[in-house]
């Protein structure tokens, strides 16, 4: 397991978070979340210009897991960077503008953002030598005074209890510093069904689980296709 310094000040909000405009602050950065909407597929003819957009605007970053959601026409792309580092809002909004020229097909439209991530945790899962099918997301805010609850639940208990049922390859925790919910909890899978394993669902039910629960805010829980992006498989 990797453990990552907290926030110095856990931030609290009651809605999602969105990138204001004259916000100069920098915040730590561990990776970039390019979220696509009208999304249909991830196919050549979208990932060749973007992985060539990313490469040339961040050449030292490392693309890493991709993911999409048929129906609900979403995908994730994160993308590592080689350290932590603080970045400002001016210079996310600036990437996130080359993507868009770069992409005409997911340009109408808010279809592309660009979310600083800064990891919290990360485990090894009972399968990490197995290759993820799936890539299941919760997003949540937390009611005002109750993130950092969240915050001690998923790192006690609930992102390692979950990372040691079959199935489950990784499981990483960030905090999204830009287009929320803020917190971001994901999972590597073999298969959609670990989620409905006697494991799986046992971690889930715990009494720590049932106090912490009731107090997410505006949560998104999404299973995702996990997309090979080698030529092969997207061609």
């Amino acid at each position: 397991m990797r453990r990552y310094a907290p926030l110095i000040k856990p931030i609290e909000r009651n809605c999602s978070v969105t990138i204001p405009l004259d916000d100069t602050t920098g915040r730590d950065t561990d990776a970039l979340l390019v979220h696509l909407g009208a999304c249909r597929s991830l196919g050549r003819e979208l990932l060749s210009p973007l992985s060539a957009t990313l490469a040339s605007t961040l050449p030292d970053w490392t693309i890493g897991r991709l993911a999409h959601h048929a129906q609900q026409a979403w995908a994730f792309i994160y993308v590592h960077a080689p350290a932590r580092m603080s970045l400002t809002a001016e210079q996310i909004l600036h990437w996130q503008a080359a993507i868009v020229s770069a992409i005409p097909a997911a340009s109408a439209g808010p279809s592309v953002k660009l979310s600083r991530l800064q990891r919290q945790l990360e485990f090894a899962g009972a399968s990490s030598e197995q290759t993820p099918c799936a890539h299941y997301v919760v997003e949540t805010d937390a009611e005002a005074g109750w993130m950092p609850e969240i915050a001690r639940w998923y790192e006690v208990e609930h992102l390692p209890g979950l990372a040691s049922a079959p199935g489950c390859v990784r499981a990483f925790r960030y905090l999204n510093h830009d287009h929320g919910p803020e917190s971001l909890a994901c999972y590597d899978l073999t298969t959609e069904e670990a989620l409905s394993s006697p494991a799986w669902l046992a971690v889930r039910a715990t009494e720590w689980s049932s106090r912490t629960r009731p107090h997410f805010v505006s949560t998104r829980r999404t299973m995702f296709r996990v997309i090979d992006p080698s030529p092969a498989a997207v061609g």
